[in-house]
């Protein structure tokens, strides 16, 4: 049984505007810097840069996404809760008097192509309650990862609303869905990520050092997660000397490390052997068993659909389970 909890005070303090954009090459730069403190201090001018490939939302493969980027606004310390345990109860359908951690109602998204319309999502009812464990499977273009993205408050409804915690999120922009996403949303990618030039204890702090906690308490804070994670031994290892597997595992550990309301996983897997999948995967399952997280999981793969606590099937813009 995991013991340890994880803790993170978020900011009160806008940092000052950034400079404009550094040039592509940038984090070549950071190879020739010798002093690790200039490293973190590079690096986060880097994502704070604005939009494009090095900001923060292009790091985690979200630079789509428009909007302002910055720190969290206002107090919002919190500990994490351990909830129910045990098969889900996740419901299709509209379901009002349920008190859901996750409620989707009549959620449509629709895309132009010139003057044909393609509708991605239908019609979708969906509640899910904390500590579930739910996977979405369906061929390729079905709508998995569209609905991720707007899960995360990465993209917005053509039409219905999507209501978290109590946050219609589909009410809210700019800013306030940026603090919303980075208080609330942990990203698990396929593709892992990683700041290449950093270390793995690094890669982790680097979203810490947005919060006013001090170097001690960063240090706490990130040797906790990969603790959590297992790589506690190859904390000072950098990405191009991990395994996929362990890569992967920095990855969430970044993304537990401000303890999210929920976590959505796009294919964790996919790039990965049989038996660092299945290691991903037992590591996913401790995180709900033993920490009661939610885990929204998109993913091509009937093994690891099977050890969540239930599968949803899209296809053709339709939910069904």
């Amino acid at each position: 049984m995991l013991s340890t909890k994880i803790t993170l005070f978020l900011g009160t303090s806008p940092l000052p505007a950034p400079p404009a954009p550094p040039q592509v090459g940038a984090w070549a730069v950071l190879h020739e810097i010798r002093s690790e403190y200039a490293q973190l201090t590079c690096a986060l001018f880097l994502l704070l840069a604005g939009p494009g490939p090095w900001s923060i939302d292009g790091l985690l493969g979200l630079e789509h996404r428009p909007g302002a980027r910055g720190p969290p606004e206002g107090p919002s310390p919190w500990t994490p809760s351990r909830r129910r345990i045990g098969s889900a109860s996740v419901k299709l359908g509209r379901d009002d008097t349920a008190t859901s951690l996750i409620a989707v109602r009549d959620l449509e998204k629709t895309y132009r192509r010139g003057s044909e319309e393609l509708h991605v999502l239908q019609g979708i009812d969906l509640s899910v309650d904390a500590g579930d464990f739910v996977a979405f499977m369906g061929p390729s273009g079905s709508g998995k990862s569209t609905l991720l993205n707007l899960l995360g408050g990465l993209d917005v409804p053509t039409r219905g609303s999507i209501t978290v915690a109590g946050d219609e999120i589909t009410k809210i922009s700019g800013p306030k869905l940026t603090h919303w996403r980075a208080r609330h949303v942990g990203f698990i990618f396929q593709m892992y990520n990683l700041v290449p030039v950093l270390t793995a204890f690094r890669n982790v702090e680097l979203p810490l050092l947005l919060t006013p906690l001090n170097k001690a308490e960063r240090k706490k804070q990130v040797e906790t997660v990969l603790s959590l994670v297992g790589l506690n031994d190859r904390s000072f290892h950098k990405p191009s000397e991990l395994s996929g597997g362990q890569q992967q595992r920095v990855a969430i550990a970044r993304a537990i490390a401000a303890d999210p309301t929920f976590l959505l996983c796009d294919e964790p897997t996919g790039d990965l052997d049989r038996k660092s999948a299945d290691d991903i995967l037992d590591l996913l399952e401790r995180l709900v068993r033993e920490l009661g997280k939610t885990i929204l999981m998109v993913t091509h793969d009937p093994r690891a659909a099977e050890r969540a606590h239930a599968t949803l099937h899209l296809d053709k813009g339709v939910l069904t389970a």
